[in-house]
């Protein structure tokens, strides 16, 4: 038997040892003995009822020696999600000396308030992918802004310079030769044939208003509701 030091946090890169464990203060501590013959799903079970979370949001980790650290670059954290991952979680504990920590990573909401209860930038736990500046980027050259014809009219009217003051036009998120590039409509291959001039109904839907819809009758028993190849009525 071996016994754990169980908290629940969040991973975060690090400069030194790349990786460290963020721990969440408003969430308790438990220590957990581990048996030889315990189970995967025997362990969820306990951290569920220790820490009252749900066991499908439950990931359990730990991190290598400080030896194994200073020996490679880039380290990750070492999951526990079946029954021989746990055994070798158990085998490893003995090799350290004290008591081991076993780190169980909570979901996104939780993470992000420990971050920002530790004074930490929760942005910066986030891909750059999804950051705003990303997003105007890809699309600096391929949105172009479409003027109306009432604004145009606004734009060169005397009333609009009188409030050229309170009203600021700026155009810095784009590029300086916006006007060079062009957006074309994608190229469609035209259907041969003539072109449909009704909408194909879909399952269950009824007539449109002002167009006459056709009830289902069979021509072998006369009865409404099927057809003949769906017939079932003994003749």
């Amino acid at each position: 038997m071996v016994e754990v030091f169980c908290v629940c946090g969040e991973w975060s890169s690090k400069e030194t040892f790349q990786w460290e464990f963020v721990v969440d203060k408003n969430m308790t501590a438990s220590f957990i003995n581990l048996e030889e013959d315990l189970q995967y799903e025997d362990l969820l079970k306990m951290i569920s009822e220790d820490f009252r979370i749900q066991v499908e949001d439950i990931t359990l980790s730990y991190e290598i020696s400080l030896e194994l650290k200073s020996m490679c670059e880039d380290v990750l954290p070492i999951s526990i999600g079946n029954n021989r991952q746990l055994k070798s979680f158990i085998f490893k504990t003995r090799v350290f000396e004290g008591i081991c920590r076993l780190c169980i990573k909570i979901p996104c909401i939780h993470a992000i308030d420990t971050g920002k209860r530790s004074k930490r930038d929760e942005n910066r736990y986030v891909d750059a992918i999804h950051s705003t500046e990303t997003w105007d980027k890809a699309y600096a050259e391929s949105i172009h802004p479409e003027v109306s014809y009432a604004l145009a009219m606004f734009l060169t009217s005397t009333r609009y310079l009188a409030f050229t003051q309170l009203i600021l036009l700026s155009t810095s998120t784009y590029s300086e030769n916006i006007d060079e590039f062009s957006c074309p409509p994608p190229d469609t291959k035209k259907s041969s044939g003539r072109p449909p001039t009704k909408r194909i109904r879909s399952v269950g839907e009824f007539g449109v208003p002002g167009s006459k819809s056709q009830a289902l009758k069979c021509s072998r028993c006369d009865i409404g509701g099927h057809n003949k190849s769906t017939c079932k009525m003994v003749i």
